[in-house]
C-alpha cells in the first residue's frame, strides 16, 4: 500500500484501517488513519520482515483539493528505532489564482537513538496567476538525506558509527520563474535560482530560460526547450535540454529528450555521499506510451548516456491498468 498522505514514509505492507467524518463541517471533512506492517523491497515483490513500519495520521479536506495532514511514522529495524518522523504537509488554494504546497518532515530522534531530534526536510511551493496571460511561481527546499538504514544496521552489528554518517548530505535550493502565455498553446518562461548540492559546496546562481509549444499550427507536435546558465564563480557552465514528441492518433504518443548536462551521486559510507554535476556527459532518451484500452497503457523507454569516463544504456518498461 502506499499512503500518499505521507509522502514517501506512505509505503508498506501490512494492515491500513480509517475513519472518516460522515458529515464535514465548514472546516472540512476530518479523515483519521492508523496502520501498521513492514518495509517493502525495493522492485520486489516482498517484504522485508526484519522492519517493521507503523504510524497514525490526521487530514482535513477542503474545497477545491485543500488538504491539511498532520501524522507520525516510526521504522524499528531489528528492535532499533531507525526513525521517528512528525509528517505535515498542507495544500491551500485561494480562487483560481493562488495555490501553495508544504512539506515537512522532523525526526523526534536521531536514527538509532543518535544524534538529536531535528528537520530533516521542508519544503514550499507557491503559485501565483497574476493575469490570464502572467504567472510567477516559486520554490525552496532543504534538508539532509540520511543513510538511517546503514546507521542502524551498524548500531546492531556493534560497529562504530563516525559523526560524518550523522550529517549526510545537505541540500538547499530556493528559485522563482516568471511565465508567460501569449497564445493558448505556447508557454515562455524565465527564472532565477540560488542552491547548493553538498554541504561544502559554494552556492551557484542559476539563469535559465524556456519555451514550451503544444500542437505546434495545429499539428500533433509538441516542443519544450529549457537553457540554463549556472554561476559558481570560477567554475560556470551552460547547459541545454529539449524534448521533441508526435501523437499518433490518440493512442500512442512518442517523445525524444535530449539533454547535455547530468549529475552523478557517489556512494561513501560514512559521510553520506555526494553529488557531481558533469556539465560534458549527454543523454538521449526515447520514449513511447501506448494507450492499450480504457485500462490499460503500455510504457517503454530507451535511454543511452554518455559520461566522460563511462557509458550507459537502459531498458524500462511498465504497465499502467485502470480499474
Amino acid at each position: 500500500m502506499w499512503l500518499h498522505e505521507l509522502g514517501g514514509l506512505g509505503s508498506f505492507g501490512g494492515l491500513f484501517t480509517e475513519y472518516r467524518q460522515p458529515r464535514p463541517s465548514s472546516w472540512g471533512q476530518w479523515r483519521f488513519g492508523l496502520f501498521a506492517g513492514y518495509e517493502l523491497a525495493t522492485y520486489q515483490f516482498e517484504y522485508l520482515k526484519d522492519i517493521e513500519k507503523g504510524g497514525v495520521y490526521a487530514a482535513l479536506d477542503g474545497d477545491h483539493g485543500r488538504q491539511h495532514v498532520l501524522g507520525y511514522v516510526r521504522v524499528r529495524n531489528q528492535g532499533v528505532t531507525e526513525r521517528s518522523v512528525v509528517v505535515f504537509s498542507n495544500f491551500i488554494p485561494v480562487g483560481r489564482s493562488f495555490r501553495l504546497y508544504q512539506a515537512l518532515e522532523y525526526d523526534t530522534e536521531g536514527p538509532a537513538g543518535l544524534g538529536d531530534p531535528e528537520l530533516t526536510f521542508f519544503m514550499i511551493n507557491l503559485n501565483y496567476r497574476i493575469s490570464s496571460v502572467v504567472g510567477i511561481q516559486g520554490t525552496y527546499h532543504q534538508g539532509r538525506s540520511l543513510d538511517t538504514r546503514s546507521i542502524a544496521e551498524d548500531v546492531i552489528e556493534g560497529r562504530p558509527v563516525a559523526p560524518e554518517e550523522l550529517d549526510g548530505l545537505a541540500f538547499e535550493s530556493g528559485r522563482v520563474r516568471i511565465m508567460v502565455r501569449p497564445a493558448r498553446n505556447i508557454s515562455v518562461w524565465a527564472g532565477y535560482g540560488n542552491d547548493r548540492n553538498n554541504r561544502d559546496d559554494p552556492t551557484a546562481n542559476r539563469f535559465n530560460l524556456g519555451a514550451s509549444a503544444r500542437r505546434i499550427l495545429g499539428s500533433p507536435v509538441d516542443l519544450n526547450l529549457s537553457a540554463t546558465r549556472t554561476d559558481r564563480g570560477e567554475d560556470s557552465y551552460d547547459s541545454l535540454w529539449a524534448s521533441l514528441g508526435y501523437a499518433f492518433g490518440s493512442r500512442v504518443y512518442v517523445s525524444l529528450e535530449y539533454r547535455d548536462t547530468l549529475s552523478v551521486y557517489h556512494v561513501a559510507r560514512g559521510d553520506g555521499g555526494s553529488i557531481e554535476i558533469r556539465p560534458n556527459s549527454e543523454m538521449y532518451s526515447l520514449t513511447s506510451n501506448i494507450n492499450l484500452g480504457r485500462r490499460f497503457s503500455l510504457l517503454l523507454e530507451l535511454e543511452f548516456l554518455d559520461h566522460s569516463d563511462f557509458e550507459e544504456r537502459r531498458v524500462m518498461t511498465g504497465l499502467a491498468v485502470r480499474f
